[in-house]
């Protein structure tokens, strides 16, 4: 993963999701409410250690293969299958950190620098971004909120602390999330080629205002 810069400034690949009709939801009470529900729920999700070994792919079974149970005492592989649950608790943390939600918009930041889900001490990483959109983008449709989205990359600054997000990526995604004329989420077209061979990432022309564009 790459080292943060003295300034502060590192790559991050930004997913942003926008919801739409956004005004009309908040206007009465009930669906305020629901909007908020959805919100909490949507975190709750990500943070918990249950969604965590979904999106890792790996637990019960990673372990087994790391280490069968047949070759390891019961206490040993118990030891080991506590360890596991201390880091989920940590990496639901980390989750916490880079999920950033403001009226209509959520915006999750991932490494890039990682891209492979065998590393396990580094979850939000870019491996998992095609799978966090999509499982994102089910959770909104099941709601029957309509929604936009872009991933982007670039250098940002966060600063989860003091809940500080900036950087050109982010105005890309947004830019690129405005200018689509349908609704779902896709790849900016800067950034395309570097999820070539990310999970659940493919190929796609994507309807804009000026036409269909490539991307994924």
């Amino acid at each position: 993963m790459e080292k943060e810069t003295e300034s502060g400034w590192r790559d991050y690949w930004i997913l942003l999701i926008d919801l739409m009709g956004f005004s009309e939801a908040v206007a009465s009470q009930p669906e305020s409410q629901k909007l908020a529900k959805l919100y909490s729920t949507a975190v709750d999700r990500l943070t918990s250690p249950l969604q965590l070994s979904l999106l890792k792919g790996w637990r019960s079974d990673d372990l087994e293969k790391l280490a069968p149970s047949n070759t390891l005492a019961p206490e040993a592989l118990e030891a080991r299958r506590r360890a596991s649950e201390k880091a989920y608790i940590i990496d639901a943390g980390l989750w916490l950190d880079r999920t950033h939600i403001f009226s209509d918009t959520i915006i999750v930041a991932f490494d890039p620098g990682v891209r492979s889900k065998t590393v396990f001490r580094n979850p939000v990483n870019g491996f998992y971004v095609g799978f966090v959109a999509a499982w994102l983008s089910r959770l909104l449709w099941r709601q029957k909120l309509p929604h936009r989205g872009a991933i982007s990359l670039g250098k940002c600054y966060i600063d989860s602390k003091r809940r500080i997000m900036l950087g050109e990526p982010i105005v890309r995604a947004y830019q690129w999330e405005q200018s689509q004329e349908w609704l779902g989420i896709s790849v900016e077209p800067s950034a395309s080629d570097a999820l070539a061979d990310m999970p659940m990432i493919i190929p796609a022309k994507v309807a804009t205002k000026a036409g269909l564009i490539p991307t994924r």
